[in-house]
């Protein structure tokens, strides 16, 4: 059985949130009923030279969060999607794609120090430089793992050196990981996003706890949004 092609599928949640396990299952999935599909994640870290600028700024190299430009930060993840756009719409021709994480991730994470009007202005700088000057294409399905805050920051105070993917660090803390306090902020960000994207894009809360406030297993949350893939 195959699903279909030409679906940019993108996962979304919050550092520590279990967006990884959830992707390696939908992988899964998909080879199993011989679903042709290909998979990237954002920032390309060794791959532009765009994720190199992100990967120092996470390093802390640029200063702390709110120092930063939120401006400039997002132009760099905004081009390091742009960077890989061709592969993305030719490999969309003969199967899905795959994103961890896509221009909602820019949205939420970089607006997540402003203020109301700000992050409305922000919002749109995005947006069209993605959507409209750059020509990314628009997602067909987004998934947010919604988990809460405090199993988060539990996740996040223990000890991921063991992780993959961290060499971008150098060794060094990731900032966004660091203040709990904005994960929380972004976390918001996102639940906000559904009311403003719903009937532009398929964008979908995936509950990780059960109606007792319980967190479910992998399998559970994969099984609670499986139907929409």
């Amino acid at each position: 059985m195959k699903i279909q092609t030409n679906k940019l599928i993108v996962l979304e949640g919050l550092d520590g949130g279990g967006k990884s396990t959830q992707l390696k299952l939908v992988k899964e999935y998909f080879e199993k009923i011989n679903q042709p599909y290909s998979y990237y994640h954002f920032p390309r870290y060794g791959q532009s030279e765009f994720a190199g600028v992100i990967a120092a700024y996470l390093r802390g190299e640029f200063g702390e969060i709110s120092k930063v430009d939120p401006y400039f930060v997002a132009t760099q993840f905004i081009m390091d999607m742009w960077k890989n756009s061709e592969n993305i719409k030719n490999q969309l021709k003969s199967g899905i794609v795959l994103l961890d994480r896509y221009v909602g991730s820019t949205i939420a994470y970089q607006s997540a120090n402003l203020n109301d009007i700000e992050k409305i202005k922000l919002e749109n700088f995005i947006n069209d430089l993605a959507f409209n000057m750059l020509g990314l294409r628009i997602p067909n399905l987004v998934l947010f793992f919604d988990t809460p805050i405090n199993i988060i920051k539990e996740r996040l105070d223990a000890d991921r050196s063991k992780t993959d993917d961290r060499e971008y660090l150098n060794g060094k803390q990731d900032i966004h990981e660091l203040d709990i306090e904005f994960q929380s902020r972004v976390r918001d960000n996102y639940i906000q996003a559904k009311p403003k994207l719903i009937n532009q894009i398929g964008f979908n809360i995936i509950k990780c706890c059960d109606e007792d406030n319980k967190l479910m297993t992998p399998k559970e949350i994969f099984l609670t949004y499986k139907l929409l893939l």
